[in-house]
Formats: C-alpha cells, structure tokens, sequence
C-alpha cells in the first residue's frame, strides 16, 4: 500500500466509516450505494480478512456494507489508525473511535516504529496468481507476518478461532532467508492441506540463519469456516527480502 492508498483507506474511514459492534466483538463498517461498488471492492482487498456484503435492496436503497472486525481489525486497521495523531482532525470520528475501542476492551501492542510504519502485510494480484507484500522489524517479525497475509488469502480468519496449537519448524540446509521464508510458509500451508488445521496466527519462538520454530494457533476447518482462495502451492517465482531504513519487506507469489 503506498501512501495514496493509505491516505485515501484512512481518509475513507474517518468520512465514511461507523464505529460500532455487536455486542461481543468490535467491527467498523461502511455502507455505500452500488454505483460505488468499485472503491468497496478495492477496500475489501486492501484490508485483509475484510467481506464485503450485498447488495442489499431496502427502504428505497440500493447498496453495500463492507466490514472489518476480527484480525482484519485489531491486527491491521487499529495499529493503521493508531499511528497518526487525528483527534483535532476530527474530534467527532475520534470520540466514536475511542468509544468502540473502550467498550470492547481493545489493546493494541505498542511498537517502535516510526511514523509511516508499514502495515503488517499487504496482498497484490500477480497476473493469474496472487500474492502478498510483507513487512517486519525482523526476520522472526517477517515471518509471522507473511504467514498472516497467507492465511488471509486462504480463509476468513475472522472465523477461526484460536482452539488447538501446532508446532512447527523450518530447516533448510544453509543460510538463506528467502528459503527459510518459503519453508516456513510451507509447514504451515502443509498443515491446512494434509491436517485440515486451520491456522489463524503464529508465533516463533526461536529462529537462526538455518531454522525457524514456533506454534501455529487455530482449529480445524469445519463449514462455518469460509475458504477463500485454494492456494495450491507456495512458489519461488519472484521471492525475495529486502531491508529498508527500518524493517524488512518480503515478496511471495502463492499458485492458486
């Protein structure tokens, strides 16, 4: 997401956006005729693990809802909206804002990063594959991230839930870390093709030039579970980790 993107996604929100939940969890939402289709669309893809519903016919109107709740929220747009200080900007928005994050008990974890931080991932359509853009403070960091934007391809990770653990390692037999990214995420693409398991997040707990090992949390896909893409295989077409001023940022293509 560069920065029209992200000024436009945040501009979106705060014009547009309702701040609300249901009771038991936080979500926001926006609701907007069909003719703007094309920009929900775009907004539902740029927020992984985002829906976006309709259309909906009712009281003489014609439109669509797009929601965030879940990861798509506390992991991605939270920390997104955190990062800049708008509350004179407008104060209204902000006093919505502060209210759903309050009643709903939403803590976000603090990071040094500076202003303009990358988010976690973002996802980018690779011709007749698809594919995501990573970032991290560290390979661990990296790791865990691309996993993430992985797994958001897969499912609606809003419904899965962290019941079982799995744990994981990636070896590789000498340092390269574009190959300990892929190895890591084929263990955990394995689990959903040989197990059924369903990974939601993951942690890594130890890591070296040579291996990876961590747990990956989530359930076992039953039909609530609403798949997304079948991603076929996790490919080395185009891979590669570069490091800026400030983190690393990740390139993988997925075969769906």
């Amino acid at each position: 997401m560069d920065a029209f993107e992200e000024g436009l996604l945040i501009g979106l929100l705060l014009a547009e956006g309702h701040f609300g939940g249901d009771g038991k969890q936080p979500h926001i939402t926006i609701r907007r005729h069909v003719l703007h289709e094309p920009l929900l669309r775009w907004l539902a893809t740029r927020v992984p693990g985002s829906r976006l519903y309709g259309p909906y016919r009712h009281g003489g109107r014609n439109y669509f809802q797009w929601m965030a709740r879940g990861s798509a929220l506390t992991d991605f747009l939270i920390p997104l909206l955190d990062r800049y200080d708008w509350r004179q900007m407008d104060p209204e928005t902000y006093r919505q804002y502060a209210r759903m994050k309050e009643r709903y008990g939403i803590k976000v974890r603090e990071v040094e990063m500076p202003m303009g931080s990358p988010p976690p991932f973002e996802v980018m359509d690779h011709t007749a594959d698809v594919g995501i853009i990573a970032y991290g403070r560290d390979l661990a960091e990296l790791l865990e991230n691309a996993t993430a934007g992985m797994i958001s391809l897969m499912v609606d990770v809003t419904m899965v839930a962290e019941k079982e653990k799995r744990e994981i390692v990636a070896e590789i037999p000498f340092p390269a870390p574009e190959m300990l990214l892929l190895k890591w995420l084929k263990e955990v693409h394995s689990l959903f093709e040989i197990e059924k398991f369903v990974t939601r997040s993951v942690r890594i707990s130890q890591i070296t030039d040579e291996t990876a090992k961590g747990e990956a949390y989530g359930e076992t896909f039953n039909p609530n579970i609403a798949l997304l893409h079948h991603i076929k295989a996790v490919t080395h077409h185009l891979v590669s980790i570069e490091k800026t001023d400030h983190h690393l940022k990740a390139q993988v293509i997925f075969d769906v």
